[in-house]
């Protein structure tokens, strides 16, 4: 899906299994302690979510979107 945000294009798709080590390295960044120190239950949170998605531009760092 293509979403325009601040006038630039930005691809979302659905979640893979593999993006996870870029969430972690993303929650280590932002200093989300709690996420850092669940990460087990954070990554079959996000495996069995129902609807999350990513953006990985360039290869960098996603940025993440998850609808409840």
């Amino acid at each position: 899906m293509e979403l325009t945000l601040n006038g630039q294009a930005v691809v979302v798709r659905d979640y893979q299994e593999d993006d996870y080590v870029d969430i972690l390295r993303l929650n280590i960044d932002e200093k989300w302690n709690n996420l850092v120190e669940n990460v087990e239950n954070v990554k079959q949170f996000w495996n069995h979510s129902s609807i999350p998605y990513v953006n990985k531009k360039l290869h960098k760092t996603p940025f993440i979107v998850r609808f409840l």
